[in-house]
């Protein structure tokens, strides 16, 4: 075992002074992905690179706050969400993507969406039958909309590709 976390600290030690090329940081809970990519941007800044020329991308805004708060206010380093990247580019871009206004799906609005999916499906006039899945004991259809966007959520956060999903639920 300890051969293992060796090699890894190697990884984590390269990951940190290597200087050329982009690093992809992939680790599970705990074994250190935050400490690594900061101590490197702090290394990358102590080397002369310019802090503006860094970008740091997470998955989760809990991520890029914690890697924020490990670098430090002096250093003016761009660290976002994959989410927030791509919004950046686009509202820097709008007349690129012929948008005139940009609006954020926030929770809120993702509940109205799946309400109206729901009234959608139970329109009984568009599909010829009324559809009975997902209503609680009382014939609720709304009963189950959070737990309809968690799963959305947690297909999104598992990156399962289309095509697993899809033979996922044939079963």
């Amino acid at each position: 075992m300890a051969e293992l976390k060796n090699n890894y600290e190697n990884a984590q030690e390269e990951c940190i002074n290597e200087h050329n090329g982009k690093w992809l940081v992939i680790a599970g809970p705990g074994t250190g992905k935050t400490y690594t990519i900061t101590e490197r941007i702090k290394n990358m800044i102590s080397k002369g690179i310019a802090s503006e020329k860094i970008l740091c991308l997470t998955f989760s805004d809990t991520a890029s706050k914690e890697m924020r708060n490990r670098i430090g206010e002096d250093y003016d380093v761009d660290i976002f969400t994959f989410h927030k990247f791509c919004l950046s580019i686009i509202e820097d871009n709008k007349d690129d993507f012929l948008l005139e206004k940009i609006n954020v799906i926030t929770d809120s609005h993702k509940r109205t969406l799946i309400s109206e999916c729901i009234d959608e499906c139970i329109d009984e006039s568009k599909h010829g039958f009324k559809l009975v899945a997902y209503r609680d004991e009382k014939g609720n259809p709304y009963k189950f909309a959070k737990d309809i966007l968690d799963g959305i959520d947690e297909i999104k956060l598992s990156r399962i590709k289309e095509e697993d999903y899809l033979l996922a639920i044939k079963g």
